[in-house]
């Protein structure tokens, strides 16, 4: 099972915690540009390497990656942890942590997203645990595409 968080303040940026160490926008690397896998398109708009989340718990750091999701494809599709990864910096690839995991005790604000009609979007918040310096200069990959993240 895969999980998201969904934000849908489009105007506010999500912040886990206290803030970013590390932050990219629209137009920085590749950010904005969609990629399509399976009839959803992707389109990361904000990245961000967050300190603060999971401190203790573990000897990676989290790359945040917020996602505009699209069907556009004629039927319902599901998003699984296999339609996309995080490429490290160091070239190795890393796959999405589910909330849950984290021990966040954000229980009531995770969406088990599996499935997305037609014509549906979704803006969505997902994290990658990495070491921390493969999280300079990940990108994303969907399918064969690539995504540069823009963290410097």
């Amino acid at each position: 099972m895969f999980y998201f968080f969904v934000y849908s303040d489009y105007n506010a940026p999500f912040d886990l915690f206290g803030g970013p160490e590390v932050e990219a926008e629209r137009g920085d690397g590749e950010l904005g540009r969609t990629v399509e896998s399976k009839g959803i398109a992707f389109t990361p708009t904000r990245a961000y390497i967050d300190p603060d989340l999971g401190k203790g718990e573990t000897s990676g750091t989290f790359v945040a990656v917020e996602l505009d999701l699209d069907n556009r494809g004629e039927k319902s599709a599901v998003v699984q942890e296999e339609d996309f990864t995080l490429e490290g910096g160091n070239g190795k690839r890393y796959e999405p942590v589910p909330f849950l995991e984290l021990g966040l005790g954000l229980e009531d604000l995770i969406n088990t997203f599996e499935r997305l009609g037609p014509g549906l979007t979704k803006h969505v918040v997902t994290v990658f645990n990495v070491p921390e310096p493969a999280a300079r200069g990940s990108k994303l990959v969907v399918g064969q595409e690539r995504v540069e993240l823009g963290l410097r």
